[in-house]
């Protein structure tokens, strides 16, 4: 199982996304990191396999766009 975490950049207003497997750091919602990159969203318990790729990638860029909008 996967997660999903989507990251602010708060030095210059950008959304991006980290899917990860497993971490050896517990985060939630609103943790920044020393780059300054605050946690927006996490997703857990995403199950990936080949033939999702490209509906997953939709799916996020649609997510990070909509925040971005919201932004504005």
């Amino acid at each position: 199982m996967y997660k999903v975490i989507v990251w602010k950049n708060l030095n210059k207003n950008t959304y991006y996304y980290k899917i990860v497997k497993g971490t050896y750091k517990n985060y939630f919602i609103g943790y920044v990191n020393q780059y300054n990159h605050e946690v927006i969203i996490i997703i857990d318990n995403i199950y990936l396999s080949s033939y999702k790729v490209p509906i997953k990638k939709k799916v996020l860029t649609r997510a990070i766009s909509f925040l971005q909008k919201l932004n504005r």
